[in-house]
């Protein structure tokens, strides 16, 4: 049986008093348990009962003294009733053979037992009683914080850089935001539970001390969804992994909440099957994680949201509890799927699957002008056959992707279909896009382009490399009102000065999730918080066309009103209050925003910042020169003694540093490639990880 990291073998007979008793030739072996050891620290010094001496069941026979701050020695009692046969004298030259074998080498005393009939009033390790006591002794002894590291071991931290690593997602945000927001996104424990049953024992020690617990998979938005604002614990879910479990006769694949999407996509094509979605960031996105999202990706225009796929899910409630939901349980799998992980931890889910496609086809159209663009766009979305994907580029995407270094087809409006399923229906998908674009004016592109295009469908933020930052606006939309979207997308651009970047997916015959994009200098702080206000900007014009944001975590939590009515936000709230009273699963998330990004606060704040920004750039700008190759300041004897950074240091050498730590899309892509984080798991052993090291020590928001 295993406590936490700490064994109890089965052989053995224990106490209430942390010792365990063994039989050896007749002797009764008596030490202190691994969860004694454990917990106490290094031992300093054993009090070693003199040999000869006889003694109850029962009786103080010997202490233990360690390092542990506020642990006084020990006293151990005698497991039976006998005589000291013999004492272990390693242990007062290397005490700390307790620490190292407490059931071997660090055995303390042999007792000859006077009767062994006394073994029966002691436990052993198949005892539930024993079990549960254990636990309970536990989580008394350790402070809150070091019951993880006993329970988990190496999968606990409090290293501050590995926790400094967890304080951020895709988004780089700037320290001097974070602070005026009040945020504690650092939290104070990161953990990295393996089973269901570590994930109960974390969240029920969680709830016990009113600890708040923040869920992270791979990181791989920019909402701060998988970011704490209260401290508390990180609950990394990467060891959910293990082999699916295929179910050919229901259509259906059960497989751990970390499992990535595009690997268990070709796990299931290799068994002639297919995920039916996945979202553009399959390499890096879990099961668990897009469940908790909205879940819309390639393939939801033809299967919907993994929300609509999902059969069902086994989820840690907040109080400790483990349930199975579907959609006729209490609570529904509805109320998690989307919750950001707000009302529970998902750690398997049932999703339906598909039969292998037969075919595929992959169609390329390219358009002057947007209004001919949506016009093809709703012809094909809403047509017999169904596409699989859809997806548009305008020119300042295509030409940002060029300028990246990266190859483009064309460098007009584009939009790209894909089919997939048997022949005939591919080759109707065909003939209808063909029909479509000679309607609409559209040129068909070289089918090679096409296939090329559908082979980049993960690369989206290929254009990140462009640098040195991007900032968007993800908005869901009417596809009818994506023309007058971007129009209105464009006028801000000339008014702003400001290029924008726009593509997106249609993921229903009538909505698309678009995105559009600008470029800042997370370096120059001023200007970049400032250039925040564009977000905003693109938000209203979202609304004004019908729109609203695509996710919330943090930053959406402003536009609560535009994503749900009155009625629905009450109703999250009800089920919030219902499922956590305590609040402590996933804190600062969805329902209220925070203080200042309060609607009354937020949006006058956000159009003061728009009304300053160009002046603001112009002299945030000149500050940013002059402070810049300053990466910190050193106060001696009364002067400010300026320390060059990294960059300037290493110029020669490392010419490229400081780019290359700015050019990282934080995407997570790099974790499922990565050997050394496989095997050590800390996201300080990921590219990813190491490169916001690098950045954070070059003065940037790592």
């Amino acid at each position: 049986m295993k406590i936490g990291r700490y064994e109890y073998p089965k052989d053995f007979y224990y106490d209430s008093y942390h010792s365990y008793a063994r039989l050896d030739d007749g002797l009764v072996v008596q030490g202190i348990t691994d969860l004694a050891q454990g917990t106490m620290g290094e031992i300093l010094f054993i009090e070693l009962p003199r040999l000869g001496r006889t003694f109850a069941q029962g009786e103080r026979l010997f202490s233990v003294q360690s390092t542990e701050p506020g642990m006084a020695a020990r006293r151990v009692h005698a497991i039976v009733s006998g005589e000291v046969a013999a004492v272990n004298h390693d242990l007062t030259d290397n005490p700390d053979l307790v620490n190292g074998d407490p059931y071997g080498a660090g055995w303390i005393v042999k007792i000859q037992p006077r009767d062994l009939s006394e073994l029966d009033n002691l436990w052993q390790a198949t005892d539930p009683e024993l079990e549960a006591w254990a636990w309970e002794e536990l989580e008394n002894i350790a402070p809150p914080l070091r019951f993880l590291e006993h329970l988990l071991g190496e999968r606990a931290t409090t290293s501050e850089l590995e926790r400094e690593l967890y304080s951020r997602d895709m988004a780089p945000v700037p320290s001097l935001l974070v602070t005026s927001l009040g945020l504690k996104t650092k939290p104070d424990i990161v953990v990295r539970p393996e089973t269901d049953e570590e994930v109960v024992r974390i969240v029920k020690h969680a709830a016990r001390h009113d600890i708040p617990i923040t869920p992270r998979a791979s990181g791989s938005t920019p909402y701060f969804d998988s970011v704490p604002v209260k401290g508390g614990i990180l609950l990394d879910l990467n060891g959910l992994r293990g082999e699916p479990a295929l179910n050919e006769d229901r259509l259906t694949v059960t497989v751990r909440a970390a499992t990535r999407l595009q690997e268990l996509d070709h796990w299931l094509r290799q068994r002639g099957f297919a995920l039916k979605s996945y979202p553009t960031s399959a390499p890096s996105a879990t099961v668990g994680g897009w469940l908790n999202m909205e879940g819309y990706g390639i393939g939801s225009l033809r299967y919907g949201s993994i929300h609509e796929q999902a059969v069902s899910a086994r989820v840690v409630m907040p109080d400790g509890q483990i349930m199975t939901v579907n959609k006729d349980s209490n609570p529904p799998l509805s109320w998690f799927a989307g919750s950001e992980g707000t009302l529970g931890i998902v750690t398997e889910c049932e999703l339906s699957i598909r039969p292998k496609p037969a075919s595929e086809g992959h169609h390329l159209l390219a358009f002057s002008d947007i209004t001919s663009l949506q016009e093809a766009a709703l012809a094909i979305a809403g047509a017999d056959p169904r596409p699989y994907n859809v997806h548009y580029m305008d020119p300042n995407y295509l030409q940002l992707v060029e300028e990246a270094g990266f190859s483009v087809p064309d460098h007009r409006l584009l939009l790209s279909i894909d089919y997939d399923g048997d022949e005939e229906e591919v080759n109707r998908g065909g003939i209808l896009v063909r029909e479509v674009a000679a309607r609409t004016g559209g040129e068909v592109l070289p089918a090679e382009m096409a296939l090329e295009e559908w082979e980049e469908r993960f690369g989206a933020l290929r254009a990140k490399r462009r640098g040195p930052s991007l900032l968007a606006a993800e908005t869901w939309l009417p596809l009818s009102s994506l023309n007058a979207y971007l129009t209105d997308v464009e006028k801000l651009g000339r008014r702003t000065g400001i290029r924008f970047f726009n593509y997106g997916h249609v993921v229903s015959p009538q909505n698309v999730v678009s995105f559009s994009m600008y470029r800042a200098n997370e370096k120059e702080v001023i200007n970049y918080v400032m250039s925040l206000s564009l977000t905003k900007k693109l938000h209203d014009i979202s609304q004004k066309n019908g729109g609203r944001p695509y996710g919330i975590g943090v930053w959406n939590t402003p536009y609560l009103d535009r994503i749900f009515s009155k009625e629905e936000l009450a109703e999250l709230r009800h089920r919030k209050g219902l499922r956590d009273p305590q609040g402590i699963m996933n804190p600062g998330k969805i329902y209220r925003p925070l203080r200042l990004l309060l609607p009354l606060l937020f949006k006058p704040g956000m159009n003061a910042m728009a009304l300053m920004r160009g002046i603001v750039g112009r002299v945030g700008g000149n500050l940013q020169k002059m402070f810049s190759g300053l990466d910190a300041q050193k106060k001696k004897s009364g002067v400010i003694v300026p320390i060059p950074s990294i960059a300037s240091l290493c110029r020669d050498s490392y010419a490229g540093l400081e780019t290359e730590t700015l050019i990282c899309g934080r995407c997570g892509f790099c974790r499922g490639v990565c050997p050394v984080y496989e095997e050590i798991g800390w996201e300080s052993a990921a590219p990813r990880g190491k490169i916001a090291f690098a950045k954070r020590l070059n003065g940037g928001n790592g």
